[in-house]
């Protein structure tokens, strides 16, 4: 049963990550050669100010 977990920084619409969810399962269950339903799905927003690279949050990389 794969579990998938994708972190992405928040503010994105419900329908986009319906999508997301939808093409990430389809993918896994389709490469996988299993039924949809062992297919789980995670999307994890995330604040920007709770992201860094090289130890410099998102949130002031981006301005």
């Amino acid at each position: 049963m794969p579990w998938v977990t994708i972190n992405l920084l928040a503010g994105r619409s419900s329908e986009k990550k319906c999508k997301l969810h939808e093409a990430v399962a389809r993918a896994v269950y389709e490469t996988l050669e299993i039924p949809a339903d062992r297919v789980h799905v995670q999307l994890v927003d995330m604040k920007e100010e709770d992201y860094s690279v090289s130890g410099v949050s998102f949130d002031k990389q981006s301005k």
